[in-house]
């Protein structure tokens, strides 16, 4: 199901009838041990895009770990249903810790897909 702009709130994004909030990410990504901390933005378009940056310690910055915060959003109910159906897909990389202790309170930014990536 596309997502539209007057499907969100803010800090949360609705998928089909449920909500993904901020606070469901933090309880999904916080138990690995590898994540230190994570930005995390919402292109809506169709599929919605859920865009991770990760922060990890430099032993834990491998592929093993990009996969398992992809393991934990697929077991979370909401998250996983809407990977399910298509009406999500998640990007996951690595970001410099710095670049999170510059910014203020972490937040679930919503924004509209470029025009290139709806149309192409």
């Amino acid at each position: 199901m596309p997502l539209s702009p007057s499907d969100r709130a803010l800090g949360d994004l609705l998928v089909g009838r449920q909500v993904i909030t901020l606070p469901q990410l933090d309880e999904a990504l916080f138990a690995l041990e590898a994540v230190s901390d994570f930005a995390a933005v919402v292109e809506v378009g169709a599929p919605a895009t859920l865009r991770l940056s990760i922060a990890a310690p430099a032993p834990l910055r491998v592929a093993a770990t990009l996969e398992a915060v992809r393991a934990r959003l697929v077991e979370d109910p909401v998250v996983g249903a809407a990977l399910r159906v298509g009406a999500l897909r998640v990007e996951a990389a690595f970001a410099d810790a710095l670049a999170f202790s510059l910014r203020a309170k972490r937040q679930l930014a919503i924004r509209e897909a470029a025009p290139c990536a709806q149309r192409c």
